[in-house]
């Protein structure tokens, strides 16, 4: 009998949850689980917002970088040359001495004179704000065995830009920048942008401005045709823009470029060769150009 009332009393004593009870223990579940839900999304929605911030801000470093590269090997003849006088572009050739015969030259839109040498000289074009045309040698051969020319003519330009409707809501400024390059025929006499297909560099840009180095005033002037007569002979460039980022805030850029291609002073060596100076023709002869390169360094420092 004494067993048998402990067994009941085993029996009667083993209870289960309650319903309050189990309710309590959903309800905290479901809160730790919307906790760790929001925790998780929310570092999802951080890695993806700094990633995309991280993309923009690398397109702005691969802009500087591509106009860098670009510039730097830009081209004209009158870095080591002097421009034709047009007296001597009239005057007979003298058959005793090697001739580079381009009287059949008449400028254009891409190469408006030529040099004693008989070097064409491209235009260095800027006539709208935020665009430039430049010739440079930045072409590299694809095609081993193939006949191209190291030469191209790049276009840096501003437009509208043009959204898709999904990415309406991301524009964040009206413009972006695009870069087009010309191989095909670079001494053709003009070349339609138009038919070139661009390549868009940066977008959500408000306001951007490309300026040049005046060489006179030791300062950057917006307008090229300032430089006068060396506006074919560009030696630094400036850009200078506003760009909106990912946060809708203006973070304003500039940064200048030179020519990588040594600084040398025709003008003054065909003035010391007219006056019966000693120095010599060769444009590539380093002692006919110590007072240009001693030009050079006061340049620079003015420059800095």
């Amino acid at each position: 009998m004494k067993n048998t009332h402990h067994n009941n009393y085993i029996l009667n004593n083993q209870y289960g949850f309650t319903l309050v009870e189990v309710l309590i223990a959903i309800v905290l579940m479901s809160f730790v689980a919307f906790t760790t839900l929001q925790i998780t999304d929310s570092s999802i929605n951080t890695k993806e917002n700094v990633t995309k911030e991280d993309r923009e801000i690398v397109q702005v470093v691969t802009l500087m970088n591509r106009l860098d590269a670009d510039f730097s090997e830009s081209y004209s003849p009158l870095f080591f040359d002097a421009k034709e006088s047009p007296n001597v572009a009239n005057s007979a050739a003298n058959l005793d001495e090697p001739s580079n015969d381009l009287s059949y030259f008449e400028s254009n839109k891409n190469f408006y004179a030529r040099t004693k040498s008989g070097f064409l000289i491209p235009h260095f074009t800027a006539e709208e704000k935020g665009s430039v045309i430049f010739l440079a040698t930045a072409h590299r051969r694809r095609m081993e065995g193939k006949k191209e020319s190291r030469f191209v003519w790049i276009k840096y330009s501003t437009r509208t830009s043009t959204p898709d409707e999904d990415d309406a809501e991301e524009k964040r400024a009206e413009l972006e920048l695009i870069r087009q390059v010309y191989m095909s025929d670079v001494y053709a006499k003009e070349v339609d942008w138009s038919k070139i297909p661009p390549q868009i560099i940066l977008n959500n840009i408000k306001e951007l401005e490309f300026q040049f180095w005046d060489e006179r005033t030791k300062k950057f002037t917006a307008n090229v045709n300032d430089l006068n007569e060396n506006r074919y002979n560009v030696r630094s460039m400036k850009i200078a823009f506003t760009w909106v980022d990912p946060t809708k805030n203006e973070q304003y850029f500039e940064k200048s470029f030179r020519t990588l291609y040594p600084y040398f002073n025709p003008k003054q060596d065909e003035m010391l060769n007219n006056q019966g100076g000693s120095k010599s023709n060769n444009p590539f002869d380093s002692s006919a150009n110590q007072g240009g390169n001693a030009d050079a360094a006061s340049n620079d420092d003015g420059e800095q």
